[in-house]
């Protein structure tokens, strides 16, 4: 199988068959003696196989699409999508994972991945699905925004009320 890095964004993408990925991920200074790994992926066209996303060939505790939406690519309207995966083990950290995970088929668009590791002495609450939560940065946004937005209609009002009067 082949793929290649887009000039555009430096995603990996294959247009001839489904795409494996694998990634190696170092753990050291961590310790506790419960264990929580998450991944997340975000891809665009064909989607992820779920079933395929393995941390050192174990299923996910929890996985799922985290937030859908359509974006434009150089083929036109395509779908982008947000994946996460959270493994929970009771045991000590090891020193490295591996993640491996399957496009459904060809046309996928793999544009980013984070793997997160962390470790305590008590034991992590695992969620019972998958759910969006908005990043810091699109709170702000949302904030300024609305700030921008009070600000206009507080002119608009003041402008309004000083036509009635004239």
């Amino acid at each position: 199988m082949t793929a290649i890095v887009t000039s555009t964004s430096s995603a990996i993408y294959s247009f001839s068959a489904a795409t494996e990925f694998s990634a190696d991920v170092k753990t050291t200074n961590l310790s506790g003696t419960q264990t929580r790994v998450v991944a997340q992926i975000q891809a665009s066209g064909t989607g992820l196989d779920l079933s395929s996303l393995l941390l050192n060939g174990q299923t996910a505790s929890v996985s799922g699409i985290a937030d859908s939406r359509m974006v434009t690519s150089f083929a036109g309207p395509t779908l982008q999508s947000d994946y996460m995966a959270i493994w929970d083990f009771a045991a000590s950290p090891l020193d490295e994972y591996s993640l491996a995970f399957n496009s459904l088929g060809p046309h996928m668009s793999l544009e980013a991945v984070r793997i997160d590791a962390f470790a305590s002495d008590t034991a992590f609450v695992t969620p019972a699905s998958v759910t969006a939560v908005p990043e810091p940065a699109s709170i702000g946004s949302v904030l300024a925004l609305t700030c921008g937005g009070g600000i206009r209609w507080l002119r608009r009002r003041k402008s309004s009320a000083k036509a009635k009067r004239s």
